[in-house]
């Protein structure tokens, strides 16, 4: 027998090549191929345009049909993808459309981690209106602090309604013009003397240890949150202080 080998060629019912070499046109018939399941035969599908259909279900990171693992790695591994990527997200929406059916949850980052924005229902009634909780935050050396608390306090006005009038004869030696009044929301005082008032935001005033001194007329307005013990001292005793408390 010769040692040389015959080449073998298949033609369909038609007479024409099914194979063919490396490099030449493509035939115009073929032979369908397929593979095992590890017990019968199975054809490999395609769609019209000869593309390979992948169906079945499978895990991630998992040689099974239906599934693309990249490496086999459960844990995935990063792809590059250039081009447009079309993505379908019901919690998004247009200008002026209804709203979406689902939700999205926000957060921000705490310096480490990723933490949720919390909401909080601000409708005290029988409805529900859900607002963003927020913090008020005030600037200082080395980042900002808490607002509210009682080294930062949040200052308000106060409307009050009430006012008591008295009159102080004026005395060379100290004396109340107004008690310690935890319900005090401000107060005035007017010098109604020719003797200069000194006056003390404070206990036992002096002509060396006051506040401020008041000429005849003169007229001041107790700072907004003091609700301490007021005294006061003239030059000579004359006049009055004229003074208006206002309380809540």
């Amino acid at each position: 027998m010769s040692s040389l080998q015959t080449p073998v060629i298949l033609y369909d019912a038609s007479g024409n090549p099914i194979s063919t070499t490396p490099g030449s046109a493509a035939p115009g018939s073929a032979i369908q191929i397929g593979g095992t399941d590890g017990s019968a035969l199975r054809a490999l599908s395609t769609d019209s345009s000869g593309h390979p259909v992948i169906v079945g279900s499978g895990t991630a990171g998992s040689p099974s049909g239906g599934v693309v693992s990249i490496q086999g790695v459960t844990s995935g591994t990063a792809i590059p993808v250039s081009g447009s990527i079309t993505a379908t997200n019901p919690s998004v929406g247009t200008d002026n459309s209804a709203k979406p059916s689902s939700d999205t949850l926000i957060g921000g980052s705490d310096g480490t981690n990723v933490q949720a924005a919390r909401i909080f229902d601000s409708d005290s009634g029988a409805g529900t209106q859900w607002v963003l909780g927020v913090q008020l935050r005030q600037s200082a050396s080395g980042g900002s602090v808490e607002l509210g608390t009682s080294s930062y306090p949040i200052n308000t006005i106060s409307v009050c309604g009430t006012t008591s009038c008295t009159n102080v004869s004026g005395s060379a030696s100290s004396v109340t013009l107004l008690a310690a009044n935890s319900s005090r929301k401000g107060a005035t005082i007017t010098n109604d003397s020719v003797a200069v008032l000194y006056l003390k935001l404070g206990t036992t005033a002096s002509i060396t240890s006051f506040t401020i001194a008041l000429n005849r007329y003169d007229y001041y307005e107790l700072p907004f949150g003091y609700t301490g013990r007021i005294d006061g001292i003239w030059s000579a005793a004359t006049g009055v202080a004229r003074i208006t408390e206002l309380t809540a």
